[in-house]
């Protein structure tokens, strides 16, 4: 099966405007973006030194670092969730009833297409071209693309429910308590780190770090994330807090190395780290972007993109320093002002 291709001019980045201010990006032509709805997802394409980007109403992009869109496709799909295969070959689109559909990046072709939940997958990623790891609700599966069936399930990763509060806090009880009046908590983030080993996923108060090879639980922290990012050598874990804080997170050890905050009274919606692991990007609801040194924490450069900024990715290989930014009412922007440019 093919994706349908609208007929589009080909969209070109505007040159960069001078200064780090609210003016340091650009933008992607309006003839293209005005066919986007909410942008739901972006990732780096890394092997193929691309961005793609998904939108509510099914619209796919693949960006070229020099602001090109190389190609374009359009299903009948609300994407809620995209991932990119370690090798650039392939993406992988989660939509809101539940469904993944494999694509072929070079020729646009549907691969596969198969009911993977029955409800919005929330999270998706490739553990290799032939395994991918999504999260919905209270579990995360880990599926076999050849067969198109769960290779393993981990139901609640936190291996606690919620069973109520007491004074503010939650009161949790280990999972084989459960009653009637338990809650599983919800995965609110993951990620997988860049050699597909290992799974981290945020549930409620807590931030566990698991192997994928047999659902083993390695560590974990006590946060309340919103958002998170392994770092490029997957040595390092960046979590975003619901109080708009930043942690760094040495995970073997299960320490928080470095935190500052990031943003005020916002949640972090998004963390990406630059290809080479020197600076983190991170972006709140309310359309602040902001570049740190993760050495330091110190900012490097704070963009408003007037917009809520729904997803960010760094561009791989020599562009290393350019950032891309999808905002929610499907405007592309490209930043590249204080960056190393």
């Amino acid at each position: 099966m093919r994706l349908r291709a609208p007929i589009l001019g080909l969209a070109v980045l505007l040159p960069y405007g001078v200064g780090c201010g609210s003016a340091s990006f650009s933008k992607v032509n309006q003839e293209d973006t005005r066919q986007l709805t909410r942008v739901t997802d972006a990732q780096s394409g890394r092997a193929a030194n691309s961005i793609v980007v998904s939108d509510l109403s099914g619209h796919i992009r693949v960006i070229d670092p020099y602001g090109t869109v190389k190609r374009r496709w359009s299903i009948e799909s609300a994407i809620s969730k995209l991932a990119v295969s370690g090798d650039g070959r392939l993406v992988a689109a989660g939509d809101i009833a539940g469904r993944i559909l494999i694509i072929d990046v070079e020729d646009g072709v549907i691969t596969k297409t198969f009911l993977a939940h029955s409800q919005a997958i929330r999270g998706i990623a490739f553990a290799s071209p032939s395994s991918l790891v999504t999260t919905v609700g209270n579990g995360v599966v880990v599926w076999d693309l050849e067969k198109l069936k769960p290779k393993r399930t981990i139901h609640n990763p936190s291996q606690h429910c919620l069973i109520g509060s007491f004074e503010g806090n939650p009161v949790f009880a280990a999972s084989i308590w459960r009653s009637f009046a338990c809650t599983t908590p919800q995965v609110s983030a993951m990620d997988v780190s860049p050699d597909g080993t290992l799974l981290a996923v945020a549930v409620y108060r807590r931030v566990i770090v698991l192997r994928i090879s047999d659902g083993r639980t390695l560590n974990e922290v006590e946060a309340y994330a919103s958002s998170l990012a392994f770092s490029p050598k997957g040595e390092q874990l960046a979590i975003g807090l619901r109080s708009g804080r930043i942690e760094l997170c040495d995970w073997k050890q299960g320490q928080i190395t470095k935190a500052w905050p990031a943003h005020e009274s916002s949640s972090i919606a998004a963390l990406s780290y630059a290809p080479d692991g020197m600076l983190l990007a991170s972006t709140s609801f309310n359309g602040d972007v902001a570049v740190f040194d993760t050495a330091t924490g110190a900012i490097r450069t704070r963009i408003k993109a007037g917009q809520e900024a729904a997803r960010l990715a760094w561009f791989p290989g020599p562009q290393a320093r350019k950032l891309f930014i999808g905002t929610a009412n499907g405007q592309l922007l490209v930043s590249g002002c204080g960056l190393g440019e």
